[in-house]
C-alpha cells in the first residue's frame, strides 16, 4: 500500500530554497517513506526524517494512506519550529 505525500507550504518553500541536488536528495527521502531513518518526535503527534543535515517534521495517517510534510529545516532549527 503505497501513501500519498502532501507538502505544507512551509516545507516546499524550504526545500525549493535549496541547491538543486539537495532538492533532489530531499524529495528521494520523502518518496521512500515510511520508511528511513524516522523518529517520533515526543510529545507531539509528529515524525521527523533526517536527510544528512536537514531533518523533515511530518504527520502519518493511517486510516487514509495520507503523509503530510509539514516542515523542513536544517538540523539546529527544527526543535525550535514544532
Amino acid at each position: 500500500m503505497k501513501y500519498k505525500i502532501i507538502y505544507k507550504k512551509k516545507a516546499l518553500k524550504f526545500i525549493q530554497q535549496q541547491p538543486r541536488n539537495q532538492q533532489e536528495r530531499i524529495i528521494k527521502a520523502i518518496e521512500k517513506l515510511p520508511k528511513g531513518d524516522i523518529v517520533r518526535v515526543e510529545t507531539t503527534d509528529k515524525y521527523r526524517l533526517r536527510v544528512g543535515d536537514y531533518r523533515i517534521l511530518f504527520k502519518i495517517d493511517n486510516d487514509k494512506l495520507i503523509i503530510a510534510v509539514v516542515n523542513a529545516v536544517s538540523r539546529g532549527q527544527i526543535y525550535n519550529r514544532l
